[in-house]
This record gives C-alpha cells, sequence and structure tokens, in this order.
C-alpha cells in the first residue's frame, strides 16, 4: 500500500485484451480499494461493458459512470481511461479508445484509505485476459492528453505521474530484501517494493498494443 496512490483528483488508464467472452459477473481491471472503500476500481460490468467508479461514505455509497457500448471481442486491444477532479470540477469521465464515452457530475469525496493498488483483480473478481501499459496520474488529464499519449510510451518522469507500469520489464528475480518474485516494475519509483507482487496464474507476453515508443536521445532509432 502507497500513500501517494490515495487520489483525491485522478486519472488511470490501461490497455486490455479479453482472452474470452465468457462473462457471468463483473470483471475488475483496476482496484485502488481498502476494504469496503474504492478510491478507484476500472472493470468491465456483467454487460460487457467497460465501467468506472469510486465509494464514498467509508463504502458506503458508490458513484459509477459506464459505457453504453459494450466491449466484446477478443481479437482487439482497447484503452480505457477514468477521470475524476472531486476538487474543482467534480467531474467524472470515461473514455473507451480516446473516445469519451460518459460524464457525471459527483462533487463527492472518493474513499482514500490506505490500500492496495490490485491490477486484474479487485481481490474477488478477476479479469480474463491481458492488460499492459497501466497509469495513474494525481492530475486530470484531458480528453485531447489521454487520445494524443495512449499509443506513446511515457518516460516515466511526466509530470502529475504517479505510478506508470509498462509491463514490459519481464519478471524479476527477488530483491536483496525478499526472495518474492516481482512482476511489473513502476517506472516512476524504480523501486523493487513499488512493483506489482506476482503471485501466480499470470504469464508476460509478445502480445501487446501497438506503441510510439521513447526515443530518449534524438536519433529516430
Amino acid at each position: 500500500a502507497r500513500p501517494t496512490h490515495a487520489l483525491h483528483v485522478f486519472t488511470a488508464e490501461l490497455w486490455l485484451k479479453r482472452s474470452s467472452v465468457v462473462q457471468g459477473t463483473e470483471q475488475i481491471l483496476l482496484s485502488r480499494r481498502a476494504g469496503a472503500g474504492a478510491n478507484y476500481e476500472i472493470g468491465i460490468d456483467e454487460s460487457y461493458r467497460p465501467f468506472g467508479r469510486f465509494t464514498y461514505n467509508s463504502g458506503g455509497a458508490v458513484k459509477t459512470v459506464t459505457s453504453p457500448a459494450m466491449l466484446q471481442d477478443v481479437e482487439n486491444w482497447h484503452h480505457i481511461a477514468l477521470v475524476y477532479d472531486s476538487v474543482d470540477t467534480g467531474v467524472m469521465q470515461l473514455y473507451v479508445d480516446g473516445v469519451k464515452k460518459q460524464t457525471a457530475y459527483a462533487w463527492l469525496e472518493p474513499d482514500t484509505g490506505l490500500g492496495d493498488l490490485l491490477i486484474g483483480s479487485d481481490g474477488a473478481n478477476g479479469f480474463r485476459g491481458s492488460i499492459d501499459d497501466v497509469r495513474i496520474w494525481r492530475v486530470v488529464r484531458t480528453g485531447t492528453e489521454i487520445t494524443t499519449n495512449m499509443r506513446r510510451q511515457m518516460t516515466g518522469g511526466e509530470t502529475g505521474l504517479v505510478s506508470y507500469y509498462r509491463m514490459d520489464d519481464d519478471e524479476w528475480a527477488g530483491s536483496p530484501k525478499s526472495v518474492a518474485v516481482y512482476g511489473a516494475q513502476d517506472f516512476v519509483s524504480n523501486k523493487f517494493g513499488d512493483s506489482a507482487l506476482g503471485e501466480g496464474g499470470y504469464a508476460f507476453t509478445a502480445d501487446v498494443p501497438q506503441m510510439i515508443l521513447i526515443d530518449s536521445d534524438g536519433d529516430g532509432l
């Protein structure tokens, strides 16, 4: 659990590719949760519709934005972004593949209890498929910023970027302080302890979304 993931203003985004269209319950792609309280969650509901949500009043109530369009195919990668500003505008927005699908006006404080950031599950409802390029921001990203950069690889040093799991670093063998095996490295902090813990039942794969890679030295390669 990292306090930096507790956010009143946030943009959470990721790429996903389904491996099965069989779905009886909702599937969670990203969850920052402490008990009944969810600071932010992204998932696909039982009707195959992408959604984003948070809880308030210590988990006593939920605010959700849901796409009217279903996402069922297993052939393509898709991008989802959830944006919320509880401080200045109260606006909550959901983008799918760079297109705004729903807007709500909340003016509610999301629950920000100290909890873990989970990728591919909320601890109970897992996602059947692949997830890539998970980004957590402490700022509101505009529609233009989301659309322009969703296929562009970040450096990890962008303003407002809290965590960035690129999912292309393969398996870490463990840190000097632990024999645990870690999965996705956080490219913002570059610390073992901030990486996603590998608990089995997953694997890194070469099947990834088409991304524009970083040219750090400006040589065009």
